[in-house]
């Protein structure tokens, strides 16, 4: 008989008619199984999994059959698995778990950069426009202009023919339309070199400024891709924020810059 407090009680009968019976009690030593903390592992640059070694379990009595389920040496994939590992059988059975995480490595962030000459340089350099068109805010309910329409650019990039302080709507199409003709001088928005610059950071251009909060409650950082910022103009425009476009001003500025010689930003 297996008593509740680990011990077996064996009884003996002797004798015939008016036998006796001697009962004796036995110690058990019970099974405890104690399992490795958990382990971390991770993963080389593409691989999904790693085969993993961890420590065995302690067990007592010591050679106390066990086993652990994925098996060390297993290959565990990216993210948590846990394992489980048993040792006797039946009602002294025990068990323990542990998670083995496995991490996939950091992508490496794209730095591919345009070179950003500023209004300044497009300004004097107007014989060299490059073809297509750009967005000009309130000028064409905001639609596409060509190149081609020479005064509208010139006008855009000039800002104020009187020398004038620039208005806020004046400054932002100054760098928008700079940024744009930046953007077509490679080839456009949908050219392989101009695709991969917009998945930077805008810190690869190495500008900073504080962080950004718009109207949408969106927030663009100096580790912002560069699309976002384009993005956010994109939806200012749309909605005629005059605002926000304000303070994306700031970064165009910082991205576009104020050298009249045509060397990047």
């Amino acid at each position: 008989m297996l008593l509740a407090d680990g011990k077996v009680c064996i009884t003996l009968t002797t004798g015939g008619a008016g036998a006796t019976n001697h009962s004796y009690d036995f110690g058990v030593n019970a099974i405890t199984l104690a399992c490795p903390p958990n382990q971390t592992a991770a993963a080389a640059a593409g691989q999904s999994t790693v085969v993993v070694n961890y420590p065995a379990p302690t067990v007592k009595p010591t050679g106390t059959p066990f086993t652990c389920t994925p098996a060390s040496g297993s290959a565990f994939p990216v993210g948590v698995t846990t394992v489980t590992c048993t040792a006797g059988s039946g009602a002294t059975a025990v068990s323990c778990s542990f998670t083995v995480t496995v991490t996939s490595p950091t992508p490496t962030a794209k730095c591919d950069t345009l070179c950003y000459r500023s209004a300044g340089y497009w300004l004097l350099n107007l014989d060299k426009l490059p073809n297509g068109t750009v967005v000009i805010y309130g000028v064409n309910n905001n639609s596409g202009i060509s190149t081609n329409k020479f005064r509208s650019i010139q006008s855009a990039l000039q800002g104020n023919a009187f020398g004038a302080p620039l208005n806020a709507r004046q400054k932002f199409n100054r760098e928008y339309v700079a940024a744009q003709l930046n953007i077509l001088h490679y080839g456009g928005p949908g050219a392989p070199t101009v695709f991969n610059t917009m998945w930077a950071n805008l810190s690869c251009y190495q500008i900073d400024f504080a962080p950004i909060t718009l109207a949408t409650g969106a927030v663009l950082t100096r580790d912002s891709m560069v699309k976002e910022l384009y993005m956010h103009i994109t939806a200012a425009i749309q909605s005629r924020n005059d605002a926000d476009l304000a303070k994306l001003t700031t970064v165009l500025e910082l991205l576009n810059g104020t050298n009249l010689l045509g060397f990047c930003n």
